[in-house]
């Protein structure tokens, strides 16, 4: 016999119409109630929309690939690249994925419908720029939820994110190889775990190298190429002109040797480039981007595979995976050929 909101109302002790609000995402509804709401309605097998197959199983055999709304119709390849891993590992199981744009502005989006109509088998949210709060209550409705490139210290919430800092270290330690001292940061949200990582691997090998890291770091609130334009245009501005810069992605990394183009000046002659994540356009950019190497799919890899274990064993210990990253050397920085290290 299936379950009423009438006796979800008795369990939660709160009105059948706050019930039914949070269950049709209207507003009018704390994020925290809600969560207790998805979690009692999940837990007494409360299922208005599911699949016949669903009924049968419990399962859906799907997952949710969570990425910040912008990311899900962009042209930078990044994430639809761990995407793939994911898609790779799970098919092993039989489990589709879906691809979910979530926007933190609104209240009840796409994330809250797939949760409360019980549509995917858990979440796996990528990327450092979708709300916290969000991630905390689909974890506390019940669903089993991973992190990829992305990490909540203090949390039991796996992760599956990529050496920040140690990528960041030997990018910018490459740089001062090449004699720069006065090495420009720009960077995403401060707030995000990959940009404060990346800022300490850059302040470590400045420390490391006896350079005192005197150029105030860049935050921006996106890490696009549309950021890395505007915001090298910011330092270019300034009161002392780096030689070289550090950006926290390639996007921005391409973003900023347009705009020290446009001032007239040379890449990497006048002032040299480095990014991180080795997207397919670097190797194409003009001069082609030296970069530390995300195994993008590995992480996708990596982070299905947990995804499935907490789907057998939803008990299972919260893991913390750091996947680490290669040198890619081209001439951006000022090296004359392609390799890496």
């Amino acid at each position: 016999m299936s379950v009423t909101i009438a006796e979800i109302a008795k369990k939660v002790g709160t009105s059948t119409a706050t019930i039914s609000r949070a269950l049709n995402g209207l507003p009018g509804v704390s994020t925290e109630l809600r969560a207790k709401i998805l979690h009692a309605a999940k837990e007494m097998d409360y299922l208005p929309n599911i699949s016949a197959r669903s009924l049968i199983t419990k399962k859906t055999k799907i997952a949710a690939f969570v990425v910040e709304a912008k990311h899900a119709n962009s042209a930078d390849p990044f994430y639809p690249s761990i995407l793939q891993g994911i898609q790779a590992e799970l098919a092993k199981n039989s489990y589709h994925v879906i691809l979910v744009g979530h926007n933190n502005e609104e209240e009840n989006g796409q994330v809250w419908k797939i949760a409360r109509e019980q549509k995917a088998d858990g979440f796996i949210f990528a990327g450092p720029d979708i709300n916290v709060a969000t991630i905390l209550a689909i974890k506390e409705a019940g669903y089993p939820v991973v992190l990829v490139d992305n990490s909540l210290p203090g949390t039991k919430i796996s992760s599956i994110s990529i050496d920040n800092l140690g990528g960041a270290f030997e990018v910018v330690e490459h740089l001062i190889e090449h004699g720069h001292k006065k090495i420009a940061f720009l960077g995403g949200a401060s707030g995000w775990a990959s940009t404060r990582e990346r800022l300490d691997g850059y302040e470590t090998a400045l420390r490391q190298n006896g350079i005192d890291p005197s150029l105030k770091p860049l935050f921006m609130p996106a890490t696009t190429i549309e950021t890395g334009y505007s915001g090298m245009i910011s330092i270019l501005g300034g009161e002392a002109r780096p030689t070289a810069v550090f950006a926290v992605n390639d996007a921005m990394a391409i973003g900023a040797m347009k705009a020290i183009h446009e001032a007239g000046l040379q890449v990497p002659e006048d002032i040299a480039v480095a990014g991180f994540d080795d997207v397919i356009w670097s190797a194409y950019s003009d001069p082609p981007l030296t970069t530390a190497s995300v195994f993008k799919e590995k992480l996708g890899n990596q982070a299905g595979h947990h995804f499935l274990e907490l789907i057998e064993s939803p008990d299972e210990p919260p893991v913390k995976i750091e996947v680490s990253t290669q040198l890619v050397i081209r001439r951006s920085c000022g090296c004359r050929g392609d390799r890496s290290s």
